[in-house]
């Protein structure tokens, strides 16, 4: 009976040289063959999938406020049909029914716009090219050991690729 062996590929991307060439010397001493390391410098940064990430968080965010937003609105629309009108069931329906549309519209967008401006955390990665460190044919015993030394040393994204 054969046993099937899996090749594993852990990739990481760092915005500093330096870092990537600590991350490979901590992977070296580690025990990892140096013929499976691979370090390469100047390397275009790979956007789609942070970039989904954030525009993914940012819908999340907007279509929850956008709910949380109708129900004060719809209390509000309710509070003036009742004090002002116009009286009456229709009075009620439209009052209701306009301000949970102003009140759904109003907080999903401070919402959106909120999100978008926050400047606090680099949700994109650099402009700029980045150090790319590939380690090939790691055994799955090692594979978290090997993530816990590359994100030790400060990367801007780990990617395990199982073959």
């Amino acid at each position: 009976m054969s046993s099937i062996t899996r090749t594993i590929q852990i990739r990481a991307s760092f915005s500093k040289r330096g870092r990537a060439e600590a991350a490979v010397a901590a992977v070296v001493e580690a025990g990892i063959s140096p013929s499976s390391v691979d370090l390469e410098h100047g390397v275009p940064p790979e956007t789609r999938g942070r970039e989904g990430r954030f525009v993914w968080r940012v819908l999340v965010a907007i279509v929850l406020w956008s709910i949380a937003g109708a129900v004060p609105g719809a209390a509000f629309g309710w509070l003036l049909a009742e004090t002002i009108g116009p009286k009456g069931t229709a009075g009620l329906v439209v009052q209701v029914v306009c301000w949970t549309i102003v009140g759904h519209l109003v907080a999903g967008m401070l919402a959106g716009y909120a999100l978008l401006a926050d400047r606090s955390a680099e949700e994109m990665p650099p402009d700029r090219p980045v150090s790319l460190l590939t380690v090939r044919n790691v055994p799955e015993g090692d594979v978290q050991r090997v993530r816990r030394l590359l994100k030790a040393t400060g990367p801007l994204d780990i990617r395990i690729d199982h073959a």
